[in-house]
């Protein structure tokens, strides 16, 4: 999962009114909530914009007016401008209130600020502020399976809420040299005294403020100040210039330890082949669905005990949860084949790279074209990059497919999307350079 570097972002969430299950019959109006102000329906414009721009993982996104309406209506966000006094003119201050069907909670109100030298750009600026940063947890929670690179926790992961299970956003940086990925599996959310533990979906904000040499973070609880204001905070070094790192997380349930036996259970229903699963030995390239969609996943979220949660969860649908459960089954002594059928799974509910596994798994006991058909599929659709390195190392060699170097070199140079770090761009590179005739 890689982290997001979105743009300026300053972000307040706050809850207001009791505790609510909104339907379509009592969902307020903007109008009388917050008062719809002109800016408004542009502002909802360009957050449908840019979520529709995600819209693998999103779905159908509709603007009516100040209202986004998304997942058929189950899920909407109405805008509000919320101009304070000082504000500058440059900077575009709305709120976007988020309530959901069937998820019981306070009313989120996400405060977002954008700026630009027009008005078109800051709206644009808040739209992938709000898109980008508080959306997906959210998104997460409602849809059970982590999407936009957003990551599950159960409640005792470094990123956790501690004690609850839920999602964490991507971490966002602004101001000086912030290596982003250093704060990925940062405990942003540790020692909060006092949470809630009433069933309804609450929303913690964690920011950073970088205060010459050490970190000062402040938490709010739905939008409201906690114990934990300002406190000093040195689990990543600081830099020495003035610097912010903002992070969202979801949670709404405690967590429950699995029983000590659960890890076995998971394995004996995968040793029982249930028919849910199984069979498995479709190509993948001839299952996935159109729609692939951009899921997130934690290569911790099925250790141990955890392997059961997974196992349901999957087999409920979610594919991040299938593909995260096959990662864990990947070492000696797993049952065969949990993990090719897992990632098949995955591959079928639209996780591009469980089909991109899937496939490298049926290269071991199949000789046909379907895993290239398939590494070649996933590269055009959905970049991924080892499907990428693998179509394009075939092209390269000549192996089951004609030998295109040319064509190497075009696929080749889409294996890097996720850093010169990732294996699979290092992969890429060791082939354009046999290319090349270098060592």
């Amino acid at each position: 999962m890689k982290p997001s570097t979105a743009g300026v972002i300053i972000l307040l969430v706050v809850a207001t009114g009791a505790a609510l299950e909104y339907g379509p019959a009592t969902w307020p109006k903007p109008r009388t909530l917050l008062g719809l102000a002109d800016d408004s329906v542009p502002v909802a414009a360009a957050i449908g914009r840019a979520l529709h721009s995600r819209s693998g993982a999103v779905g159908e996104v509709e603007v009516v007016g100040a209202e986004v309406r998304l997942l058929a209506g189950r899920l909407r966000l109405e805008v509000s401008d919320e101009r304070e006094p000082g504000d500058a003119k440059d900077v575009a201050h709305f709120h976007v209130l988020a309530a959901a069907d069937g998820v019981p909670s306070g009313r989120l109100d996400v405060c977002s600020m954008g700026w630009g030298a027009t008005a078109e750009l800051r709206f644009e600026d808040l739209a992938e502020a709000f898109a980008g940063v508080a959306f997906p947890p959210l998104l997460s929670r409602i849809k059970g399976e982590p999407l936009l690179e957003a990551r599950p926790f159960w409640g005792d992961e470094p990123w956790a809420v501690n004690g609850f299970r839920g999602y964490v956003g991507p971490v966002v940086a602004r101001g000086g040299a912030i290596d982003v990925a250093s704060f990925e599996d940062s405990d942003f959310f540790s020692e909060i005294p006092g949470l809630p533990d009433d069933g309804r979906l609450h929303l913690v904000k964690a920011v950073l403020l970088s205060k010459g040499g050490f970190w000062e973070r402040t938490i709010e609880l739905d939008g409201r100040a906690t114990a934990v204001a300002a406190a000093r905070w040195s689990r990543v070094p600081a830099t020495p210039a003035v610097a912010m790192a903002v992070r969202f997380a979801v949670y709404d349930q405690r967590d429950k330890p699995p029983a000590a036996e659960a890890r076995q259970t998971a394995l004996q229903r995968l040793e029982a082949r249930e028919p849910w699963l199984f069979p498995a030995d479709a190509c993948p390239v001839d299952v996935m669905p159109t729609v692939l969609a951009e899921h997130s996943y934690s290569p911790l979220a099925c250790r141990n005990g955890r392997l059961l949660d997974c196992l349901t969860a999957c087999e409920k649908g979610s594919a991040s949860y299938c593909y995260s459960a096959a990662l864990d089954l990947q070492s000696p002594g797993s049952p065969k084949p949990g993990p090719e059928a897992l990632f098949l799974r995955a591959c079928r509910l639209g996780f591009a790279s469980g089909c991109t596994n899937a496939a490298a798994g049926r290269l071991l006991v199949h000789e046909d074209a379907c895993a290239l058909r398939t590494f070649e599929k996933i590269c055009e659709r959905a970049g991924d990059p080892w499907a990428c390195t693998m179509f394009g190392g075939a092209l390269a060699k000549g192996d089951g497919v004609a030998k295109d170097p040319a064509r190497a070199r075009e696929v080749l140079a889409k294996s890097c999307s996720h850093g010169a770090d990732d294996p699979a761009c290092q992969g890429a590179e060791q082939i354009l350079r046999s290319l090349d005739g270098t060592p």
